[in-house]
């Protein structure tokens, strides 16, 4: 072999190594992201409450309330092809927000509870502690700084500040859990009915931990939420809106999607919209609607 064609089979060699190592390297680089899949967030269209559905990249599944009653059973389910839970979130106890759990817990299995611990006097909450007592979920009552890592998915709970455990507050709306969600790049903001007092409270205690891609917009849009100051401190590139088509509460308020939209944010309602999917490479969300 002369030493020309040595030379272009050294070459050839190089190359391809080059080559190798630069795929090589390339694919080490995107694997966690692509080796964890998709977070997906679906905010359910189930009409006046919430209930929202979380999967995360390996496939677990997490739903923050499930309200107002046993019409939302077959929305959830559709999403829930496992019929587990891994954790399930009550924010609070009103009724559009826990109603629909009693019928849910008869037809899956629920590894986990969050709960504030907050009790209350309605047919509607006794038949939610029934359904966690004869689940045989594991309980826990939080508070803020509490966190779980499901896989490559991070929930602490940032509200409220104080134990309920068998209290009633004042308000309902004091003792709601708020959680973020954490995967890679992007979090999610779930806050139940947060009012203007509990807005500010949190934002006064520690307004850097509240930052966050994705925004569910407390309370369904109502005009004693979403106060600029909470908005500010969020800075969510999404809101999504849960609230029923034509409800009588008027969700959301006009007043709320105005402060909403002078703060640049890209609003989704499940009133006008169906259910909204938020789907997350680490990177970046995604958003879409049914409708």
């Amino acid at each position: 072999m002369n030493a020309r064609r040595v030379r272009a089979t050294r070459f050839n060699l190089f190359f391809l190594t080059a080559l190798i190592v630069v795929g090589f390297v390339v694919q080490l680089l995107r694997q966690p992201i692509e080796a964890s899949g998709q977070l997906i967030v679906r905010v359910l269209d189930i009409g006046q409450g919430d209930a929202i559905l979380v999967t995360t990249p390996e496939r677990d599944q997490i739903l923050i309330d499930a309200g107002p009653g046993a019409e939302a059973v077959p929305v959830i389910l559709r999403f829930l092809p496992a019929k587990r839970l891994t954790l399930v979130v009550a924010t609070h106890n009103d009724a559009d927000h826990i109603g629909g759990f009693p019928g849910l817990f008869e037809r899956i299995q629920v590894d986990e509870v969050w709960l504030s611990g907050a009790i209350h006097t309605t047919q509607t909450f006794q038949a939610w502690l029934r359904a966690v007592q004869s689940s045989g979920a594991k309980v826990q009552i939080v508070k803020a700084g509490v966190e779980r890592l499901i896989g490559t998915t991070r929930l602490i709970v940032l509200h409220p500040f104080e134990d309920f455990t068998g209290r009633r507050p004042d308000e309902n709306h004091d003792a709601t859990l708020v959680v973020k969600l954490t995967y890679g790049l992007t979090s999610a903001l779930f806050t139940g009915d947060l009012d203007e007092k509990q807005e500010a409270a949190l934002v006064a205690r520690d307004s850097a931990s509240l930052g966050a891609t994705l925004l569910k917009v407390s309370h369904h849009g109502s005009e004693h939420g979403s106060t600029d100051a909470f908005l500010e401190a969020v800075h969510p590139k999404y809101g999504a809106i849960s609230a029923g088509a034509e409800n009588r509460y008027g969700h959301p308020h006009a007043q709320a999607l105005e402060r909403l939209a002078e703060h640049g944010i890209e609003t989704y309602r499940t009133d006008l919209q169906g259910t909204l999917t938020f789907v997350s490479d680490g990177l970046s969300f995604h958003a879409s609607s049914e409708k």
